[in-house]
């Protein structure tokens, strides 16, 4: 069976917050216990965010988006991702391909019944981003409610 590639969009967060969130185990309980609340809730609005850009066309796309918390004594890491193999081409958009030419046969079979060609164009595609947006506008949230609770400590 074939696997499916993952997208990712990673987030560009502060080096101080990122050192915070790898280094709960030195803040005390109660600290670190509302750090991982704040990576979860942003998680989940991220996730909501990018379920809510995401442009439909068959719905494929949008169902195949998940959510991830990796919690350990350390470190806590929330990941939103997906496994459908098109999501890069919609969040990054596709150049233009040259015109594709059978090579060994005398025409191009599309899968389809009863059709084939002699050549292929493919046209560019636009960009749809839904990850990266999704992330620009939890960031600073995120951000500013890590520093308030490192801050009280």
């Amino acid at each position: 069976m074939a696997r499916k590639a993952t997208f990712i969009v990673k987030a560009d967060i502060s080096q101080a917050v990122f050192n915070c969130l790898r280094q709960l185990d030195s803040y005390d309980k109660r600290t670190s216990d509302s750090i991982r609340k704040i990576v979860k809730d942003s998680t989940e609005s991220v996730f909501a965010g990018a379920v809510q850009r995401v442009p439909v066309r068959t719905g494929a796309l949008k169902k195949s988006i998940r959510m991830r918390l990796e919690d350990t004594p350390t470190n806590t890491v929330g990941v939103v991702y997906t496994k459908e193999p098109t999501a890069h081409l919609v969040e990054n958009g596709a150049g233009p391909v040259p015109v594709l030419m059978p090579v060994k046969k005398k025409a191009l079979h599309p899968g389809g019944s009863g059709y084939f060609f002699t050549r292929a164009n493919i046209p560019a595609r636009k960009a749809h981003p839904f990850m990266k947006p999704a992330m620009d506008a939890e960031r600073p949230r995120f951000e500013a409610k890590v520093r308030e609770v490192v801050a009280r400590t």
